[in-house]
C-alpha cells in the first residue's frame, strides 16, 4: 500500500479564497511554486490550466488529503459553484487585485489572499476601499505576474520579476480615476442579475457585445473607435463572442465598463464623460434593433 503524501504545515483555505491562491500560499510555505507541489503529489501536468473554475477533484482531493483538509471545504471554493453575472475571467494574469484589501490581511495579522470577487468579469474596482484593482507591479511596472513569499511569518503577494511587495505601495492616481463610476456600472450589473435597477441584464450584455463587434467599415471592434479611455494600441475581437469580458485584460474591462456607463447613462457618466458619439449611438440602435438607449 501507497503511504499518505502529507506536508507537515499547511495553512487552511480562507472561505472567501481562490483555489489558486490556496494552493500559492501552501506552496510558498516551502519556497516552492504549485507546480512543484503536483509534481510531488503525482498529479497531471495538466492540472494547472484550470485551478479555479472548475478544477478536477481528484486533483483537489490529493492537494487537501494532503495538507488535511476536508475535502468539500476546498470543493466549495471553486468558481463554478457560484455564479456570475458576466462570467469569470479566464486567465488569471488578465484579474486584479485590491492592495488596500492585501494590506488590510497583512496589518491583521494574516496571510494575503486572493479573493473570488476579483476574477469576476465585471470586477474591475474593490468596492470596499473604492479603488480601481491593480494589475501590474508599482516598483518595476511589469503586467500581472504575481506569486505568494513568506516574510515575517506571513505570505505576501510579490512580484515574480522584482519580487517587491505588490500591495504595501499607495494608490496611483490612476488607480482612483472614475473609480466611482467603474463601481457605479458594476453595481448596475449585479443590480440587473438580481432583477432591480432600469437597465437588465440582457441589455447591458447587448452593449457589450455591440462594443466588441466588428465594425461593417473598419472590421475593428467598435470600442476601438467609440471607447472612453481605451488603451494604447489596437486591440483584437475576443474568442469569446458571447461573453468577450472573460477574455479581456483590466484595462479593456475598465473601458467597456465605461463606455456602457457613458451610453446608458449611468451612475450619471455623461456629466464626467460628456454625451457618447452620436454615431456610436445610431450603430448601438441598429445592431440591437431597438429604440434609442436613452
Amino acid at each position: 500500500m501507497k503511504p499518505i503524501q502529507l506536508l507537515p504545515l499547511a495553512p487552511r483555505p480562507f472561505e472567501d479564497e481562490l483555489i489558486s491562491s490556496w494552493q500559492g500560499r501552501v506552496a510558498a510555505r516551502y519556497s516552492l511554486g504549485t507546480d512543484d507541489i503536483d509534481t510531488w503529489l503525482h498529479l497531471d501536468g495538466s492540472v494547472s490550466e484550470d485551478r479555479d473554475f472548475n478544477p478536477a477533484l481528484e486533483n483537489l482531493r490529493r492537494w487537501a488529503r494532503a495538507c488535511r483538509v476536508r475535502s468539500d471545504i476546498v470543493e466549495k471554493l471553486a468558481l463554478c459553484r457560484h455564479a456570475a453575472p458576466l462570467g469569470y475571467v479566464l486567465r488569471s494574469q488578465s484579474c486584479g487585485i485590491c492592495p488596500a484589501c492585501l494590506e488590510d490581511d497583512r496589518r491583521n495579522d494574516r496571510d494575503q489572499y486572493l479573493r473570488p470577487t476579483w476574477s469576476s468579469a465585471e470586477s474591475v474596482a474593490c468596492t470596499i476601499h473604492r479603488l480601481r484593482l491593480r494589475y501590474f507591479c508599482p516598483a518595476c511596472f511589469a503586467g500581472r505576474s504575481f506569486r505568494f513569499e513568506y516574510r515575517d511569518g506571513l505570505a505576501e503577494l510579490i512580484c515574480s520579476g522584482c519580487l517587491a511587495a505588490v500591495s504595501r505601495a499607495p494608490p496611483a492616481p490612476s488607480e482612483r480615476r472614475h473609480a466611482e463610476l467603474l463601481i457605479a456600472t458594476m453595481k448596475a450589473i449585479n443590480d440587473a442579475e438580481e432583477g432591480r435597477g432600469q437597465t437588465t441584464l440582457a441589455k447591458l450584455k447587448e452593449a457589450i457585445r455591440f462594443l466588441w463587434t466588428a465594425s461593417p467599415n473598419t472590421l475593428r471592434p467598435e470600442i476601438d473607435l467609440f471607447g472612453v479611455e481605451c488603451p494604447f494600441g489596437r486591440t483584437s475581437i475576443p474568442v469569446t463572442e458571447d461573453a468577450p469580458m472573460t477574455a479581456l485584460s483590466v484595462t479593456w474591462r475598465c473601458s467597456t465598463l465605461l463606455t456602457i456607463a457613458q451610453m446608458l447613462d449611468i451612475g450619471n457618466a455623461r456629466s464626467d464623460l460628456g454625451p457618447p458619439d452620436q454615431w456610436l449611438i445610431w450603430a448601438f440602435t441598429r445592431f440591437g434593433g431597438r429604440n434609442d438607449p436613452d
